[in-house]
């Protein structure tokens, strides 16, 4: 009984030893007898007993990240793994009579693959595949190449709503030398079970489909267009620059209740505007550099520029008109009174009173009662006669003058008062105009704003 428990023991430990490399020398000299025979057809022709006779390529995508879609360049950067597989003629064994092996892994370079390129390649090279993975093939000659690889490809970008956007992306992969006549490719599937998530852009569709195009002559070639549709995330954008832009919108509208006439509101709305023009340049940098579409915060900044220059020139418009002095009135009275009369109790800035006129009149010293006063006093009083007349006319002809000049600075400080005034329904009304067009903008604005962005 131990004598049988130890030649057991000691055949399992033999077979142990020795089966990995039966195996193993198995697959080698399968491997030898496949490529001695390959070598034979040639491995640079295709591989089909009858040469009138097509390859059907089945071609697949299997989409593991997309690396960077950049906005400056317009190209896209993917990591992709390619899943082709093919009937191979001459790669075709018996299991029974090779130790009962069904699939087999031979290197990429000894065995035939499809010249597959990438038709919208970008990079420094053709866009041809680069060998890397091995061939795994069956006993009926079924070939099966998964192709990893990082692709550079063009894409036309459409702009004109960044950064609420949308961009459809394509690559195109095909035969560089064999037409459809040699080679047929048929789209499989895209699988996206391995997908990894891109921080700026989501992967919203993927699909896949075979075109036939000719380029000159009779032969038709066929490609397979995977086409990617890419949602940008706009967080990044709301809170970086969305969010400082509505505030300097608000400042902007919030400059108007700072004195006209006052320094500091100059200085502010200047330094809003130099703020929108840096951000402007921080978006332009994102941005490729066209000119067939404007992006749609480009447009809403240049807007928002154009407001804060609106609001600059009518600051210096209403500084200027507070000072209603000559020689040069921008505002005639007429002007000045329709819109302290008429604009500014529709403003709910009240109704203006009317001036004040200073009624201050000094008799001439010719009338009746001088007249009678100096007959009186030459009767009393010959001697002063002449005095006392020159006297009473030089205190007439100051109090007269005195009068004038009360009057017209009477007038000036009312005119004054009116330019202000109307200077003040000015600056109302840009105000008005300044906010009703900054929040018209933000509405349309935030309404372009996608639901799941």
């Amino acid at each position: 009984m131990m004598r049988t428990l130890r030649t057991a023991t000691l055949t399992l430990l033999i077979v142990r030893d020795f089966l990995p490399a039966f195996c193993q020398s198995t697959r080698m000299s399968l491997q030898d007898a496949l490529l001695t025979n390959y070598s034979t057809f040639g491995a640079g022709a295709l591989p089909v007993a009858d040469p009138s006779a097509a390859i059907n390529l089945l071609f697949g995508v299997a989409i593991h990240q997309i690396l960077e879609l950049r906005g400056s360049e317009q190209t896209l950067v993917t990591r992709l793994w390619l899943r082709m597989s093919w009937h191979d003629d001459f790669l075709q064994w018996n299991p029974a009579n090779h130790g009962g092996i069904e699939t087999l892994a031979l290197p990429v370079k000894n065995v035939w693959t499809p010249d597959i390129f990438l038709y919208n390649n970008v990079h420094g090279e053709a866009g041809g595949l680069k060998k890397v993975a091995d061939v795994v093939l069956d006993s009926d000659g079924n070939a099966t190449w998964l192709q990893p690889g990082i692709f550079r490809s063009a894409c036309s970008m459409d702009i004109s709503l960044f950064p609420f956007d949308e961009q459809t992306c394509e690559l195109h992969f095909g035969s560089w030398v064999h037409p459809t006549s040699r080679i047929d490719i048929t789209p499989g599937e895209i699988d996206t079970s391995e997908y990894q998530e891109n921080e700026q852009f989501l992967l919203a569709k993927s699909e896949i489909h075979r075109e036939v195009r000719s380029y000159g002559g009779n032969a038709t070639y066929a490609k397979v267009k995977v086409r990617l549709q890419l949602k940008r995330r706009c967080n990044y954008y709301k809170f970086n620059m969305i969010q400082p832009w509505v505030i300097l919108m608000v400042l902007n509208i919030a400059a108007f209740y700072i004195p006209a006439d006052c320094g500091e509101r100059l200085g502010f709305t200047i330094t809003i505007l130099l703020s929108l023009v840096l951000f402007q340049e921080v978006v332009a940098q994102q941005l490729p550099h066209t000119s067939t579409t404007t992006p749609l915060l480009s447009r809403f900044f240049a807007m928002t520029t154009g407001l804060v220059s609106l609001t600059i020139l009518a600051t210096i418009l209403v500084t200027r008109l507070s000072y209603c002095t000559l020689p040069s009135r921008l505002l005639s009275p007429r002007i000045r009174r329709a819109l302290l009369d008429k604009v500014a109790p529709r403003l709910g800035m009240g109704v203006s009173k009317p001036r004040k006129k200073l009624c201050v009149s000094f008799s001439d010293p010719r009338n009746e009662t001088f007249i009678k006063h100096d007959a009186l006093i030459s009767r009393s009083n010959s001697v002063c006669e002449v005095t006392t007349d020159h006297l009473v006319k030089d205190i007439a002809k100051f109090c007269r003058g005195f009068t004038l000049y009360l009057k017209a600075k009477h007038d000036a400080e009312d005119e004054l008062e009116e330019c202000k005034m109307a200077a003040l329904v000015l600056d109302r009304i840009f105000l008005i105009i300044v906010a009703t067009l900054s929040a018209a903008q933000c509405f349309y604005f935030l309404a372009m704003e996608p639901d799941n962005c």
